[in-house]
This record gives C-alpha cells, sequence and structure tokens, in this order.
C-alpha cells in the first residue's frame, strides 16, 4: 500500500533555512548549527568557541581545549513541535590531542499517513540521527581537526545510514603587537570533501561540498587570560550556491557574562551568557525564513587543565630524575672515593706512606663533600698518618744523629751540639741521643776561647753565605745562636743569613711569575733590612706589574637577551630528553654536551642549568680521583661560571689549586 507523510517532513528538510532551489535539496537539517553561543554569533566564529560544539563546527578548535567539556545544546524549532538536541563532549589527553563527540537528534512524531483514498491508516514519525567523531591537535604551531559523520534516518518503518563523510579543519592563533589586539585566530575548512551518500530516497542522495574561512580578533584580555571581546567574520562556498557572509561579536564582563550578536545571510541573532564556576548556560534568538528559533545550551568543564596536568607531570618526572640524577652522583662518588682508597692502601702497604695520605685526604675530601659516610676514610687517614709521623720521627732523629756525630768527628762542636740537641728532641729517652750531647757539651767546655769560638765560627759563616750555600750557612748561624744568644755579631750573622734565604726565595718566585710568593718572600726580607737596595728596587718592579695587571679592559659588547622562539623551545625539549636519557643510560659526557647546548640555545631553561652544574662537579671530581688537577678545575670553572655562589665548587677550586702549588714547591724544593 502507498504511503503519503505530511508537508512536516519537507520541514525538517529545511529547517536549516537553505532554499531547495538553491541546494537542491540536499542540505541536511542539522545545517541550521548547534551551540547557542556560535548561533548567537551567526556561526562566523569557527575557529574559536565552546569545544563542545568544535566536532559540528570546526574540528580544529578542539586543539586548544584544556578541560573536559560537556556540552547539551536543545531547541525546538519555530512552533512545529520538531525537537532539536545536540550533546557534545571534547576530551583533551596531555600528549595526543583532543577527542571530540558529537551526536545531533531531531525529530517529529504524530505524522499522519494516508493510502491512495486519503483514508487515514494511523501516525508516523521523522527522526534525524547525526554522529560526528573529531579529533584535534596542534601540529608546528598550527591546529589541525579532522571530523567524520554519519546521520541516520528513519522515517516510519523506512530507514537508511549514509556512507561516511569527512571535515578537514585547520586554524592559527598570531599574537599581534598592538595596543587593545590580543590575537587574530584565521581558520579554514572544508566540509564533506569524502561526500556522504544516502539511499533512502528512490535515488542516491548526495550532500554538497563546503568550504569555510574566517577570522577573528581578540581585543584586551582578562585576568585569566581570555579575550575580553572578540569580533568575527567568516565566507562560506557550497556547490551550488553563492559565497554568503557571516558576521558575529561577543562582550564579556569580568568573564562569566557575556553579550552577543551576529549576522549570516541577511538574518540577524542575539545572545546571552552566564557562567557560574566551570559552568556557562547560553541563549540564542536566531531569525531564519520561517521565524524565530530559540536555543540554550548548559555546557560544564570538568577536571583539572592539561596545561596543569602537563606541569604536574613535569614536575614529577622532574622529580624523579633528579632524584636519579642524585644517586648517580653519590654512586660515582662512591666509586671514585673506593678507587682513591684502594691506590691509597697499595701505596701504603710498598711504603710509600706520603703519597698513600695524599690519596686518603682525596678519599676523605670528596667523601665530605658528597655526603658520603667518612668513618672508614678517617681511620684509614689517621692510621697512615701515625704510621707516617713516627716513620718521619725516627728518620729526622737518625739524620740529626749522624750529623752530630759527623760534626763531632769534624770538630764542629758547636755544631754537632746543634744537633744532638734536635736529637734529643726527638727521642728524649734515647740512650745514645744524650751521650752525643753530653760528649758535644764537654768538648764545647774545654775550648780555650770562647771568643776564639764565635770568631771561627762567624768567618765560617761569612766563607758560606760567599759560596751561596745557604743550608750549610743556616745550620752553622744557629748553632751559634744558640750557643751565644746574645751576642750582638751572632746576631747579625743570623739576620744575614735569613735574608739572604729570603732574598733568594723572592728571587725565584718573581722568575717563575708567583707574584703572590714574591711579595711574601719580600716582606720577610724587609722585615730584616728595611733600607737594602734590594728590597726597594724588588718593590718597585713588583709595584709596576700590580700597576699594569689592574689596569681597566675595554668592556665587552653584550649581546641584547631575546626571548626563545618556539623553534628553540622544541628543540630545547628534545636536548632535554636525549640527555636525560644518556644520563640514564651512564652516558655522562654525552647528557653534558646536549644540556650544554640547551644553555646557549635557551639560557635558564627549566632544571638544566642545575643539572650542568652538578655535572660539571662529578666529572671534576672524577679527574681529580685521576690526578688531572688542571683538568678538573678547568671543569668546576664552568660551574662556578653557572653559580657563582656554590661554596662546595669554590672549595674545589681552591682546594686544588693549593694542591697545584704543593706540589710545585716540592718540585723545587727537591731540586
Amino acid at each position: 500500500m502507498n504511503r503519503r507523510w505530511l508537508p512536516a517532513i519537507l520541514l525538517l528538510a529545511y529547517a536549516a533555512g537553505a532554499s531547495a532551489s538553491e541546494e537542491g535539496g540536499t542540505q541536511p537539517p542539522v545545517s541550521f548549527g548547534v551551540g547557542a553561543r556560535d548561533l548567537a554569533m551567526g556561526g562566523a566564529a569557527v575557529g574559536v568557541g565552546d569545544f563542545t560544539a568544535a566536532p559540528y563546527w570546526n574540528a580544529s578548535r578542539l586543539a586548544m581545549a584544556e578541560r573536559l567539556a560537556i556540552g547539551f545544546s536543545l531547541s525546538q524549532l519555530y512552533e512545529t513541535g520538531v525537537a532539536y538536541q545536540y550533546l557534545g563532549v571534547a576530551v583533551p589527553t596531555l600528549d595526543f590531542g583532543t577527542f571530540g563527540f558529537g551526536v545531533f537528534s531531531l525529530g517529529v512524531d504524530g505524522i499522519e499517513t494516508r493510502d491512495a483514498g486519503n483514508l487515514l491508516l494511523g501516525e508516523t514519525s521523522d527522526d534525524y540521527l547525526d554522529l560526528y567523531l573529531a579529533y584535534g591537535r596542534i601540529i608546528s604551531g598550527n591546529n589541525v581537526g579532522l571530523a567524520v559523520t554519519l546521520q541516520h534516518h528513519t522515517i516510519g518503518d523506512y530507514n537508511a545510514t549514509t556512507s561516511p563523510g569527512v571535515n578537514l579543519s585547520l586554524s592559527r592563533r598570531v599574537p599581534i603587537r598592538i595596543p587593545g589586539v590580543s590575537a587574530v585566530t584565521i581558520t579554514s575548512s572544508g566540509t564533506n570533501l569524502i561526500q556522504p551518500r544516502s539511499g533512502l530516497t528512490s535515488g542516491p542522495l548526495q550532500f554538497p561540498r563546503q568550504f569555510d574561512g574566517g577570522m577573528t580578533i581578540g581585543l584586551g584580555q582578562g585576568h585569566r587570560g581570555t579575550d575580553v571581546a572578540t569580533v568575527s567574520a567568516a565566507l562560506r562556498k557550497s556547490d551550488r550556491r553563492d559565497w554568503s557572509v557571516a558576521a558575529g561579536s561577543e562582550l564579556r564582563w569580568r568573564e562569566s557574562v557575556a553579550a552577543r550578536a551576529g549576522y549570516r545571510d541577511g538574518h540577524f541573532s542575539l545572545g546571552a551568557g552566564f557562567a557560574y564556576k566551570s559552568a556557562w548556560l547560553d541563549y540564542a534568538l536566531v531569525d531564519r525564513d520561517m521565524g524565530l528559533v530559540h536555543m540554550f545550551t548548559l555546557s560544564v568543564s570538568l577536571g583539572s587543565s592539561t596545561s596543569d596536568k602537563r606541569a604536574r607531570r613535569a614536575e614529577r618526572r622532574e622529580a624523579e630524575f633528579s632524584s636519579l640524577f642524585q644517586q648517580r652522583l653519590q654512586s660515582k662518588n662512591g666509586l671514585t672515593v673506593d678507587r682513591l682508597l684502594a691506590q691509597a692502601d697499595s701505596l701504603r702497604g710498598d711504603g710509600e706512606l706520603a703519597d698513600a695520605i695524599y690519596h686518603y685526604e682525596r678519599a676523605l675530601f670528596i667523601t665530605k663533600s658528597s655526603g658520603l659516610d667518612t668513618t672508614r676514610a678517617v681511620g684509614l687517614l689517621a692510621d697512615a698518618r701515625a704510621q707516617y709521623e713516627a716513620a718521619v720521627r725516627a728518620e729526622t732523629f737518625s739524620r740529626y744523629r749522624d750529623s752530630a756525630q759527623a760534626k763531632s768527628q769534624a770538630g764542629d762542636w758547636l755544631a754537632a751540639k746543634y744537633f744532638a740537641s734536635l736529637a734529643v728532641q726527638e727521642y728524649p729517652t734515647s740512650p745514645e741521643a744524650q751521650q752525643l750531647l753530653e760528649q758535644t757539651t764537654a768538648a764545647i767546655a774545654d775550648l780555650a776561647s770562647r771568643e776564639e769560638l764565635l770568631n771561627r765560627q762567624l768567618r765560617v759563616v761569612d766563607s758560606l753565605l760567599s759560596y751561596g750555600r745557604l743550608n750549610e750557612a743556616n745550620v752553622a748561624a744557629s748553632s751559634l745562636k744558640e750557643y751565644a744568644p746574645n751576642d750582638d755579631h751572632v746576631l747579625l750573622a743570623w739576620k744575614r743569613v735569613r735574608f739572604e734565604t729570603w732574598r733568594q726565595k723572592a728571587t725565584t718566585a718573581f722568575t717563575d711569575g708567583d707574584i703572590a710568593s714574591t711579595r711574601r718572600a719580600l716582606d720577610s726580607a724587609v722585615a730584616l733590612f728595611p733600607q737594602h737596595q734590594w728590597c726597594q728596587e724588588l718593590r718597585s718592579r713588583l709595584d709596576a706589574e700590580r700597576r699594569l695587571a689592574t689596569s681597566p679592559l675595554p668592556k665587552a659588547e653584550v649581546a641584547p637577551s631575546r626571548d626563545a622562539s618556539r623553534e628553540e623551545q622544541k628543540k630545547a625539549d628534545d636536548l632535554c630528553e636525549t640527555a636525560q636519557e644518556a644520563f640514564r643510560e651512564g652516558r655522562l659526557r654525552d647528557a653534558v654536551t646536549n644540556w650544554e647546548e640547551v644553555e646557549r640555545i635557551v639560557p635558564d631553561y627549566k632544571s638544566v642549568r642545575a643539572y650542568l652544574v652538578q655535572a660539571y662537579r662529578l666529572v671534576g671530581i672524577e679527574l681529580y680521583g685521576q690526578n688531572q688537577l688542571n683538568q678538573a678545575i678547568a671543569v668546576w670553572r664552568k660551574a662556578e661560571a653557572l653559580n657563582p655562589d656554590d661554596r662546595e665548587i669554590k672549595a674545589y677550586i681552591e682546594r686544588t689549586e693549593s694542591e697545584i702549588l704543593r706540589v710545585k714547591e716540592l718540585s723545587y724544593d727537591q731540586h
């Protein structure tokens, strides 16, 4: 039996206000639009707006979604009883963009059905159900969106589902440096690029393609970073229809009340919105060919924003990596300490006590600096020092004893007594030292004339000084000073020996370029003979060197600071991730190289500077443990440049520089 439906069915087909003659009857009913905010602005703000309506208007809008959003729109078309409903959901993710879902429902009940003889057969309904699956993501600074649509149409006992349609959209928000203008959003989109087809009618129905382009200008900014006002304009071109123009504007007050107005195809629209916490209630009054349409939309944002979640995740990952970093540092330092202690134990076993103590001291220094347990290092160092002091004492005693015996055999009783006294000081209970002291004392008492002895020894001192044999002259003068501490000639001889000693040290230090040591030696010499011509000349040369060293240098030009570009930020992110991965795998040098590159292109980037300081600290300690002192200082200087207030780094540098100076002094003494 043939069935016919009332003209209300046609109402559904043209609910969007499209003319049948212009669209060829192919414009779907859902083309009226969804979302009170968008409709109130004439559908012109396609690139911005309610995220829950994005699957319908422009999927690229989803890329900017920060929180889970759910929106529901409800309207009754004109006075026909046609229910027009839309439910939209936007689900942002941390790393994979935002997924959107929209479902549109339009239907009417109570349609009479009659046969060819106009006999009433009953009632039926006509329903549309549209589904939108959308996705939006930021790619290279652009908001890219993709939507797939399906429509299911049911009329009475007949139903059909369209083939999938594909929509593609692209938008970009561009900051504008114009007073009062915050940004401009430019948008383009293509609807039904893959055209859906329906087979409900006798012939296949193909929906038209549609192309939109628009621009939204943001004016001012509220305290939450949103635009105080927006002005939008859009152009639309669809198959078998000329270009159409839309425009819209929105004004917000305290970010909780909004007033809107729009224009499209010769029709105006108005609307308002009210916010409470994270919920918006929007209203739109839209003028269409068949009359006025009222639409209400309730949208709610839930949960934390993706920006906050990313920040918390970054902080958590940063904390986890920092903890791992500290553990690795402790482990590396522990290995260095173990190696130094093992080397010290080996040296101690070979009798190289001085070198063993040196390694023990290094191990203790690193242990303290790293916050490790110092018990083992302290105990080993104390034992080694005690053993070394005992060995040095025994060696010193033997040297003094042998010197006393040699001087006694040579008849130099004053020198013999001097060395015997020193030997007794080292070992007061030594019978051998006591016997030597008694022998030399008795021999000196037997000398016929004290004056003759002094004169003879003074001549010895003069002779030694003239030949530059300062060590022997010092021994002879010290013996005289002990024997006759109040004799003026002896005191003068002793001063001359000391003066010549300091003069030699000052001359050697000045030749080596060690100005600090030169000044110390010169000050000691001046204290003995303030008016000596050599002292005056050397002081004049030092003053000239100081004036040259402290003359001001030309000021270096400083490059103007600049903000890092988005590409540099992206490169810094990638390098930082690569560095952290290298550090986790134990490739410290590779990690340092990448962190240095990050610091170069984006100074003060996140925690990179702190990581570099710690990494430099560790590399320096490794070099220090390998006795590469100059290289260790060079690395620690890098850390000091990044963090001048780090006292531990300063302590490393000062200690190592002192060690280098001590090594130089020992080398000089050996020559």
